[in-house]
């Protein structure tokens, strides 16, 4: 099934009729009875989705890699020297000559582990967030609720911002090219997914798809009623696109997240992407002028070597200082993006949760709890032990640090 299926849709592909219709109390309609087949106090939470060790994870995973991301940019701005408590001695910048080769490194230093555990987030976070998004593409699209459709869009956009700081802060993102492309295609259609989640809250319909949480006391929204209620036959994906960038709306789009309608992480989801399209063309930057230094004859050294001869060698090394500044300042920005989607996307899934259980529209278990709070569903148990594989890329990290170590001839041996 289709994330962005109508009721029309799923009636003539999935043979699902849904029931799309507001009952209300009164004439005035201050106060819902029913919405669809679902009378108050009867919806059924679904724990696989809005469960609060899914929750847990996903925010757990993502703020985990962000606390990593800044210790490495902070480590790399020590060894640069970028603080101002630095800039004394000779050595702060390098006016003539050329430094000292550097001893090549034969074991991962502190930052390495680091950035290989934020990588090691993105990796569980993509798969995760894959299989989401499958599963709202082909099996959930037409029963999945407004309210879960928020919240899955929402862990989205924290898969989203988990890769963005790995392709920003690991430095040896491409040191096994066919992985790194590999990890980009998968991350790209996880960035693809997300959009068309978000932008089919932006359907031209009648009825506006709820994504603002409502008030405490509020008795009319309709969060429980279908998603696909809510949507069009189609995506919407490259006009809200099309609109958040024309001059009237980038405002209203950047700013206000509101390129229609009001689509919850619509802005930060623009920035993530934009940041994501500069955070690659960066990365490959870098992965030219770091594979020079590798491949002495090859393609990427007489690239950099034809650059060389057209750049002024002395003004490159007068303004190299300028570049370790300009590439904090890239890693910051990143880093500060990640950490307000964090936020945001934390609070708001959290609001959503917290009036659900309060609405008096859940059904609960036989012992009076709130389903969506038992962490111990088969569907939340899966992604939360995943997400420990983390643990032994930092196992194999400090393993392989140990390891190499020891003199060469009692490496065998400790193996």
């Amino acid at each position: 099934m289709g994330a962005y299926v109508s009721r029309g849709q799923c009636y003539s592909h999935y043979n699902v009729t849904l029931n799309c219709t507001v009952d209300y109390v009164d004439r005035n309609k201050t106060i819902i009875k029913a919405l669809g087949d679902i009378q108050k106090g009867q919806f059924q939470g679904d724990a696989d989705i809005a469960g609060i060790g899914i929750f847990a994870t996903f925010l757990g995973v993502t703020s985990f890699s962000l606390t990593l991301s800044f210790i490495v940019v902070v480590l790399g701005m020590v060894k640069h020297r970028i603080f101002p408590f630095q800039r004394c001695g000779d050595d702060f910048i390098l006016l003539n000559g050329i430094a000292p080769p550097r001893r090549k490194k034969i074991k991962p230093g502190f930052s390495e582990i680091l950035q290989g555990m934020v990588l090691s987030c993105s990796d569980a976070q993509i798969f995760t967030g894959a299989a989401y998004a499958l599963t709202l593409r082909y099996f959930r699209g037409c029963v999945i609720t407004a309210y879960h459709y928020n919240i899955v869009a929402n862990l989205m956009l924290l898969t989203c911002a988990t890769h963005l700081m790995a392709i920003t802060v690991v430095r040896d993102y491409w040191e096994y090219l066919w992985l790194a492309v590999l990890r980009v295609i998968c991350m790209t259609g996880v960035f693809l997914v997300t959009g068309l989640l978000l932008s089919n809250q932006n359907a031209a319909m009648d009825d506006v798809f709820p994504t603002k949480i409502p008030q405490h006391d509020d008795t009319t929204s309709p969060l429980f009623l279908a998603a696909a209620c809510f949507q069009s036959n189609g995506t919407q994906l490259g006009e809200t696109l099309g609109t958040s960038f024309s001059p009237g709306k980038v405002k209203d789009s950047f700013v206000f997240s509101n390129p229609g309608n009001r689509i919850e992480g619509w802005n930060k989801y623009l920035i993530i992407l934009l940041w994501y399209t500069v955070a690659v063309t960066m990365e490959l930057a870098m992965l030219i002028r770091r594979g020079s230094r590798r491949d002495r004859n090859g393609r990427r050294k007489r690239m950099v070597k034809a650059f060389w001869r057209v750049a002024v060698r002395r003004v490159i090394r007068h303004l190299k200082w300028v570049g370790h500044y300009v590439l904090t300042i890239y890693y910051l920005g990143g880093i500060g993006i990640c950490m307000w989607t964090v936020v945001e996307s934390g609070k708001y899934v959290s609001g959503l949760r917290d009036w659900v259980q309060g609405s008096g529209w859940l059904e609960r278990n036989q012992y009076g709890l709130n389903p969506e709070n038992d962490a111990t569903s088969f569907g939340q148990l899966v992604p939360i032990f995943t997400s420990a594989l983390i643990l032994f890329t930092l196992l194999e990290m400090f393993s392989c640090k140990l390891l190499l170590s020891y003199p060469l001839h009692l490496r065998s041996t400790s193996n």
